[in-house]
């Protein structure tokens, strides 16, 4: 059954957690942002934890003086997860707020996701990442697969629940909160299933915002996108039990939504072969085959011709994000496989 949200405000404290690792260029700026959040007076908390910072993320931090800002400095990396957890034993607040450092969030955001959790069945509330250019406005390229994506958890959001959360922003109650290991790649996805196994609701509320900027440094967004891509590889096999129904009350969002994506590269390899094997036995076989070399061919000659004529166009900007992300998935296995117990970022 959906769940609205309470008109009335939520008047209770709100934990901010971040954990941060050489972030010495952006902490001051972050902590700022955290404490403009519109949350009752005398009721905010933020927890910074350093996760092995050889820079000064810890002295500017300290240098903001500022009491409601609290500051766990682990001087050996333990890995981001660990660092959740053991935030999550110190904060005061029963709704706890988890933030990334890169993303400036909305002043209303906390008070946004905090107003579903009036009902009890609420365990965590998701917030919308809006990804901008150079310029403010929103990113195309990137805007055209996310926009997909948010249009999905908003439905998910309306039947029920919510397969993980934007992990730039999202709400969760400290009660009910499990530990997650210590190697888990996406605590996004890991945290919001947990509470699911506790039979609470995971939602998704678009008008709690955090801001990004779509990097330039296509190295390290693809590095990025290859380790979220393990860390759902991860998640079932340390989670296998999340694959039958039985186990899992969100089978279908689960499996339509992660799982299904996950084997698409093969899909389409099997595809492809399977036309061309059958060019010959039915037009219904040509025409699909011509399609897809037809698609292949358009993205490879803007790829290597660096034609802006293609590469500008809507056509080559879905392709290339369908392209890529699946690129990307076959890779984030490969990277699973070889890092299964490694720790870290």
């Amino acid at each position: 059954m959906p769940l609205n949200p309470h008109t009335e405000e939520y008047k209770g404290g709100v934990s901010v957690v971040i954990v941060a690792n050489n972030e010495e260029e952006r902490i001051l700026e972050k902590l700022e942002n955290c404490l403009e959040l519109d949350v009752e007076k005398g009721k905010l908390e933020i927890v910074l934890v350093s996760d092995g910072s050889v820079d000064k993320t810890v002295y500017k931090a300290r240098s903001l003086n500022d009491s409601r800002i609290v500051i766990i400095n682990n001087i050996v990396k333990q890995g981001k997860a660990a660092c959740i957890n053991q935030a999550m034993d110190s904060v005061k607040n029963e709704l706890v707020l988890l933030l990334d450092v890169r993303q400036k969030v909305e002043k209303t955001a906390a008070k946004e996701l905090a107003k579903y959790f009036h009902d009890d069945r609420v365990g965590v509330v998701s917030g919308e990442l809006v990804i901008l250019d150079d310029i403010e406005s929103e990113a195309e390229g990137v805007g055209i697969y996310w926009k997909y994506e948010k249009f999905i958890r908003k439905m998910e959001g309306r039947v029920g629940n919510v397969p993980g959360a934007t992990g730039s922003i999202y709400m969760v109650r400290k009660d009910k909160y499990k530990k997650i290991p210590s190697n888990t790649l996406i605590d996004d996805v890991q945290i919001p299933f947990y509470y699911i196994e506790q039979r609470y609701k995971v939602l998704f509320e678009s008008q709690a915002k955090a801001y990004d900027v779509i990097s330039k440094d296509y190295i390290r967004e693809k590095k990025r996108k290859i380790r979220t891509l393990a860390g759902n590889f991860q998640l079932i096999f340390n989670n296998p039990k999340y694959l039958f129904p039985y186990w899992n009350p969100i089978w279908f969002e689960f499996f339509s939504h992660k799982v299904i994506r996950l084997l698409v590269p093969y899909f389409l390899i099997m595809m492809l072969i399977s036309n061309y094997l059958l060019f010959d036995n039915n037009i219904f076989y040509k025409f699909s085959f011509l399609i897809q070399v037809s698609l292949y061919f358009y993205y490879f000659l803007g790829l290597f011709s660096g034609s802006n004529l293609i590469k500008g166009s809507r056509l080559y900007k879905i392709l290339e994000a369908f392209i890529n992300l699946n690129v990307f998935s076959v890779l984030g296995f490969a990277y699973f496989i070889r890092n299964k117990n490694a720790t870290g970022w």
